[in-house]
């Protein structure tokens, strides 16, 4: 059967108070110990699949669960056992049965959970849905990680009715949207694994028999992954020993993240209706922030020791520019969530709610951990969540190009790769802001491509990566040292002795731009097999 669950981490002020409601609304109590199975090599794990023996009562149940169409959704295979023994018999002619193949010697207990579970059954107008509020551990060895979490189970209905309840319960009470599973966090244990690695860009492998459609949907699952799974480190959940610069990565990835989507969206806009995404205010306020926030520790831990290498005088890193005072909670997509949870969340409505924060609020050097914990912006992720999940909902797609979709998505990119190039070859002759544009297109290329590689027929196209991936970090310095020269211009203002800085920025810019077009032009010669035409 196929499982359809949302996850969210309970933070520890809304503890007590989020089981107390569901006890008051007639929840049933129940414990739970499991112990989970696999190789030393974790074979199981790697194939996405859990295989556990849980003691429900007195009844041990064997499990499997492997991966299914969404982040949402797993396949889950239950068998009442007498005993706590492994049968694999019972995969016989399954999907799953190669992957267990002559393994019934080699799997072991990598690690267990034992959870006290708050079970309560929600009918809405949209569908049936149990809520589980579990509290306990995932145990290997002497590791332990906390659980309390709240997971909400489409029983019948629409996904609809498990979003409608999800908004209305992290609304209430400040939760935490995680994409994991305990199996997955059993496994980390079992590497020796405490603290989760920032979420970096994953391989996305496309059919060549996929439409656009389902192209896109799977391009864009990747990016909502990415940007979900650093989110959750960000907030703090299995991350409260997280120093600074470990922040700093969950911030920057999770705004790559954000990049990577909307190149998604730019490049699927073609074909398919990415509007309400892609000019979600939200999402570009968000963005903003996290940019705001990189420049800045940019100039304090990359452009500031650089000066002081080179024997510039000590100078105070520049302040961090202020936020623009926009607030995602107040946009119509928000107050609208909150009419939804207020029309559909019941008559027993927990006593508390957590406030959503402004975003102006928020500083440079602590916002991104106090913002991924924020409610709007766990409430953005959510809303991101469903669209995603739509996609997979919708029924047959538009009629299909007869085209091989790495022919399509090949001729796409090639457009924009002969638009940069055009441009890129008289990069030193371009305002900033033109040069600004150029990155950021070049950005965009760079992801669309690594997004499409797996089908793209153009071998030049997937060994155009590197070249890419270079140029990309070159023209960032350039960036930031356009940033780090309006800054310390700024406090030339008061310390005259800053001008030494912006003498030895400038000096930096043009060694790059020169760098920049240069690699322009070989790329225009050995991608394109064009000479550069100069003006």
């Amino acid at each position: 059967m196929l499982e359809r669950e949302l996850k969210l981490h309970v933070p520890g002020p809304s503890r007590e108070p989020l089981a107390n409601a569901l006890r008051h609304m007639g929840a049933s109590d129940q414990r739970l110990r499991a112990r989970y199975f696999d190789t030393q090599d974790r074979d199981l794990a790697r194939a996405g699949i859990a295989l556990r023996l849980r003691l429900e009562g007195e009844q041990w149940v064997q499990t499997l669960k492997a991966p299914g169409p969404d982040e949402l959704s797993r396949i889950e295979l239950n068998h009442p056992r007498s005993s706590p023994e492994l049968d694999l018999t019972l995969y016989k002619d399954s999907a799953v049965e190669p992957i267990l193949a002559g393994q019934q010697h080699a799997l072991k207990m990598r690690y267990e959970t034992d959870v006290n579970r708050l079970t309560l059954v929600q009918e809405t107008s949209q569908g049936v849905v149990e809520l589980a509020c579990d509290r306990g551990v995932v145990r290997s060895g002497n590791l332990v990680f906390e659980i309390w979490e709240l997971e909400l189970e489409l029983v019948s209905g629409h996904t609809d009715a498990v979003f409608t309840l999800g908004r209305h319960w992290l609304q209430q009470y400040g939760l935490i949207l995680d994409l994991r599973s305990k199996a997955e966090r059993g496994d980390q244990l079992a590497r020796s694994i405490t603290m989760p690695a920032p979420r970096r860009a994953g391989k996305v492998r496309l059919q060549e028999t996929m439409t656009v459609k389902q192209a896109y949907a799977q391009c864009l699952g990747e990016c909502v992954s990415q940007i979900i799974r650093n989110a959750t480190s960000l907030a703090g959940v299995d991350t409260s020993e997280a120093d600074s610069h470990a922040k700093f990565e969950y911030a920057q990835y999770l705004r790559v993240g954000m990049r990577r989507l909307r190149s998604c969206l730019k490049f699927y806009g073609k074909w398919e209706k990415v509007n309400k995404l892609l000019n979600d205010q939200r999402l570009r306020d968000y963005f903003s922030f996290l940019g705001e926030v990189r420049d800045q520790d940019v100039l304090r831990f990359h452009i500031a020791p650089q000066l002081a290498k080179a024997g510039m005088p000590d100078l105070p890193v520049p302040a961090a520019v202020p936020v623009a005072p926009s607030t995602p909670s107040d946009t119509n997509s928000t107050r609208q969530t909150a009419r939804q949870t207020e029309d559909h969340a019941g008559a027993d409505t927990p006593p508390t709610q957590a406030q959503a924060t402004p975003l102006s609020a928020y500083t440079a050097s602590a916002g991104p951990a106090q913002l991924a914990g924020d409610v709007a912006f766990q409430l953005y992720l959510l809303d991101l969540l469903e669209t995603l999940l739509s996609l997979g909902d919708q029924k047959a797609p538009r009629k299909a190009d007869k085209r091989a979709l790495g022919d399509v998505l090949g001729k796409r990119l090639k457009k924009w790769l002969k638009q940069i190039c055009k441009r890129g070859i008289h990069f030193e002759h371009l305002t900033i802001d033109a040069q600004h544009d150029l990155r950021k297109k070049l950005k965009r290329l760079r992801y669309c491509v690594e997004l499409s590689s797996s089908v793209l027929p153009d071998s030049k196209l997937v060994t155009l990566r590197p070249l890419l991936r270079q140029m990309q970090h070159t023209m960032g310095d350039l960036n930031d040292l356009y940033n780090a020269e309006a800054a310390y211009l700024a406090l030339a203002a008061t310390d005259a002795s800053a001008f030494k800085a912006v003498t030895w920025v400038r000096e930096r810019q043009c060694q790059i731009k020169s760098k920049i077009e240069a690699d322009f032009k070989l790329l225009t010669q050995d991608i394109l097999g064009e000479e550069p035409k100069e003006t």
